[in-house]
């Protein structure tokens, strides 16, 4: 992703996020490939319909941003203590605190 992309992204998808962000959600990344946009919300438990009515909004504020692109969100239950593991192909725009026991 270039660094102009990458920067956008960011800006429109932090934008989106604000007021957006419930305590079920533990990470989200975008990514921006061709003409898609890519948006996974990262939970830790089965979200509510209060909870993907949020992402769907935040979904389409991001995509407002982009006159030729689409969209394609993805909702992932990942249970701490499991880690979020890396993606090279996405940048985190949130990413909440967690400590666990060793």
């Amino acid at each position: 992703m270039e660094i102009d992309q990458r920067i956008r992204l960011l800006l429109s998808s932090q934008r989106a996020l604000l007021d957006a962000v419930t305590p079920n959600i533990r990470a989200v990344r975008c990514a921006h490939k061709g003409n898609i946009i890519f948006i996974e919300f990262i939970f830790e438990a089965d979200f509510s319909e209060e909870d993907f009515d949020r992402c769907e909004v935040v979904a389409t504020e991001v995509i407002s941003d982009y006159s030729d692109a689409m969209i394609d969100t993805r909702f992932t239950v990942l249970p701490p203590p499991a880690c979020i593991p890396h993606d090279e192909s996405s940048v985190t725009v949130y990413r909440r605190f967690e400590q666990f026991d060793a």
